[in-house]
């Protein structure tokens, strides 16, 4: 993963501190510090004020009253009386463990993901959509790019991939939101069609066998990838930093709340029923299950153009749009 050094950790007291030295407030002592994280109420409280100090583009003004939070906390916390208020104290003392963001927008090409199989790559890459005339996406939105490559022929043994005929699309603002439902394992699997000019690319995610099987189609080609647990965590710590920098308001377990009660029937249900056919629409404008902007229904599998019938009949029966040859092989 790129850019490793675009995000500063604060795991230690020490880090902490040197934050809160910085910004002049006292720093916390490794007694006090104990002290606040034996209450369980205010160990997730500090690490967000923390995070909300340490970031130099929060405004001032929550800036300051993240200030006079952490003064409040620090004031009742190391008394005794705090702490015997809980009514099962905490033994053990976690580490605060905070991660804050430096990467700017220009850079985010340079963090990506790469997976490689024996007959194709697949990469998935930060990026931000272009300025829409759509109010919501007026300034653009955090989202990703995936492309996928077929291998190369090549003797002796070698693996290249031939890169000069890779399939390449842009996750909408609803797709990369079903996409990361699926890498945090709330859903089992979506397909989406209808990208690009023509609407003829469209891809797929399927959690099977320990592993997403990643998949990127466009007519008359079809390459697919599987992801592997540390493909999984990679990209999907990919996904999430654009979740989390389209909602700058939000953790990251509240990002990881909101997917699970978004998708919780497609956790609860897993197979077909969860499975998402959708295709891709224009930023900022609602999906749903009616036909591609052409007018037409496709393929989720080879993007062959489909009628509404194969189309119904194969949404309930594999929980996808597939013509009769993609029926056959299932």
């Amino acid at each position: 993963m790129e850019a490793r050094n675009s995000v500063i950790p604060l795991n230690t007291l020490r880090d902490v501190n040197s934050v809160l030295v910085n910004e002049n407030i006292a720093a916390i002592t490794p007694e006090e510090h104990k002290q606040l994280l034996k209450i369980p109420r205010y160990r997730d409280e500090l690490a967000r004020i923390i995070s909300v100090i340490a970031d130099e583009r929060t405004p001032a003004t929550d800036r300051f009253r993240a200030a006079k939070e952490l003064k409040r906390m620090r004031e009742g916390g190391g008394s005794a009386t705090a702490v015997r208020q809980q009514e099962n104290p905490s033994t053990e003392v976690p580490r605060v463990m905070i991660a804050r963001d430096e990467i700017e927008d220009e850079k985010m090409r340079f963090v990506s993901r790469a997976a490689y199989g024996a007959k194709a790559a697949f990469t998935m890459q930060m990026a931000k959509s272009r300025p829409s005339s759509a109010s919501e996406d007026a300034e653009g939105f955090y989202t990703v790019n995936i492309e996928a490559a077929p291998a190369k022929s090549e003797s002796g043994g070698n693996r290249s991939f031939d890169w000069q005929n890779k399939i390449t699309l842009q996750l909408t603002r609803n797709e990369i939101v079903v996409v990361a439902a699926v890498f945090y394992g709330f859903m089992p699997s979506c397909t989406f069609s209808s990208h690009g000019p023509a609407n003829d690319k469209g891809f797929s995610m399927e959690r099977k066998d320990g592993g997403i099987i990643a998949r990127v189609n466009a007519t008359g080609r079809s390459y697919a990838v599987k992801l592997t647990p540390p493909d999984i965590f990679y990209m999907g710590a990919i996904l999430t930093r654009q979740l989390l920098a389209q909602t700058p308001w939000l953790d990251s377990q509240m990002l990881r709340d909101l997917l699970q009660g978004a998708f919780s029937d497609g956790a609860a249900q897993p197979g077909p029923a969860a499975t998402s056919t959708q295709p891709a629409q224009p930023a900022g404008a609602e999906q749903n299950n009616a036909p591609a902007s052409d007018g037409k229904y496709h393929c989720s599998e080879c993007n062959y153009t489909i009628d509404q019938k194969i189309t119904d009949y194969s949404t309930k029966k594999y929980g996808r749009a597939l013509c009769l040859k993609c029926q056959k092989k299932r």
